[in-house]
């Protein structure tokens, strides 16, 4: 848990069936989350202005990663799954799984937002596999959103409500 601006989280993992949770709280700090193992969870809370967090699980199955952007606040704050915000801004995620049956759940309120670039130059939330599932939520204005998954049986999930974009990239199947 961090609280502050500008700080930077990095943590990596490679032993099965293992949380990671990052918290940040300020402005302008990065999460970064490394799982090489199966069955494992990432988890990233972050609340404030431009906040980036990036995932990347590989070499396994069963994994799931869960991003929550927002602005948190004291006082008057919205509840979700036990956490605390109003809406932030300019905050981004990139995540990257490689593997069968893995979730992606991402969560972003504000204006500004994006599902865009991670780590390795490409854009949005990547799923390499048999069986992954990709839900997208974000909520608010001049939001961005890219959803790619290689493989059979995968599924993608984006709700955006407010003024945005949404791109679907081949061999993917929206709802």
């Amino acid at each position: 848990v961090q609280d502050g601006d500008e700080n930077e989280a990095t943590a990596s993992v490679y032993a099965d069936n293992i949380e990671g949770t990052q918290v940040q709280w300020g402005d302008n700090n990065i999460s970064a989350l490394n799982q090489a193992a199966s069955n494992s969870t990432a988890e990233t809370y972050q609340g404030g202005y431009g906040q980036t967090a990036r995932v990347h699980q590989s070499g396994g199955s069963g994994n799931s990663a869960t991003v929550f952007q927002a602005l948190g606040g004291d006082g008057e704050a919205e509840t979700l799954e036990g956490e605390f915000f109003l809406f932030g801004e300019d905050n981004s995620v990139g995540i990257k799984q490689d593997g069968s049956h893995n979730e992606v759940t991402t969560v972003q309120f504000g204006a500004g937002n994006s599902a865009g670039s991670d780590w390795w130059s490409n854009l949005g939330i990547h799923q390499k596999g048999i069986g992954n599932e990709a839900e997208l939520g974000q909520f608010g204005f001049d939001n961005t959103a890219s959803i790619t998954q290689n493989g059979n049986y995968n599924q993608t999930t984006i709700m955006q409500n407010g003024s945005a974009e949404a791109i679907v990239q081949p061999g993917s199947v929206a709802h």
